[in-house]
Parts: structure tokens; C-alpha cells; sequence
């Protein structure tokens, strides 16, 4: 969290900052200090999470879009040739009495 500081420079920045402020102040300084970086802290969390919110959105875009195209190249390569739509259309009709040249009666 202090990153290089060591025991010897924390300790003198505790004696520098009970000589500035005192020690009635010092408790409060203390606490302001904390809430200040907490606020800190946690409006870098919002906005670190809203940049990563916008992120996925741009990205589930773009995979919405691939997903698009791959959709339309296999249904084009899926299509059937229209002989095979007539043909098929053709066995799933019902029977057409009148195409067969029989008539009613006739057996």
C-alpha cells in the first residue's frame, strides 16, 4: 500500500504530522485522511466498472454481428435449389384427384 516506504519513514511522517497538527487534531485529520482516500477509492472502482461495462458491450456487439454474418453465409449455403423446394412442396401436398385423370366413380 506504501509502496517503498519502510518503518523508519512511516514513523517520521507520524512525528512530522503530530508536530503540525497536535494531538487533538491528529485523530481528526486521521479520519478525514481515511474517508478522502476510501471516497477515492470507490469512485475509481465505479468508473474503472463502467469502463469495463462499456467494454463488454462494445464486444458483445461485435459477436452479435459475427453471429449475424456467420447466420447469413450458412443459410445461403444451406439454401435448396427450387426443384428440390417444388419437389418437396409436391410430396407434402395431399393428392390431387384431378391431376391423376381419375375421377370420382372410377376404379
Amino acid at each position: 500500500m506504501f509502496g517503498s516506504l519502510g518503518m523508519p519513514e512511516l514513523i517520521l511522517i507520524l512525528v512530522i504530522a503530530l508536530i503540525v497538527f497536535g494531538p487533538k487534531k491528529l485523530p481528526e485529520v486521521g479520519r478525514s485522511l481515511g474517508k478522502a482516500m476510501r471516497e477515492f477509492k470507490r469512485t475509481t472502482e465505479e468508473i474503472k466498472g463502467k469502463f469495463e461495462e462499456q467494454i463488454n458491450a462494445e464486444e458483445f456487439k461485435d459477436i452479435k454481428n459475427d453471429f449475424a454474418d456467420i447466420k447469413k453465409e450458412v443459410s445461403g449455403t444451406l439454401e435448396l435449389p427450387n426443384e428440390i423446394k417444388d419437389l418437396t412442396r409436391d410430396l407434402n401436398a395431399p393428392p390431387d384427384p384431378a391431376k391423376d385423370g381419375k375421377t370420382h366413380g372410377e376404379g
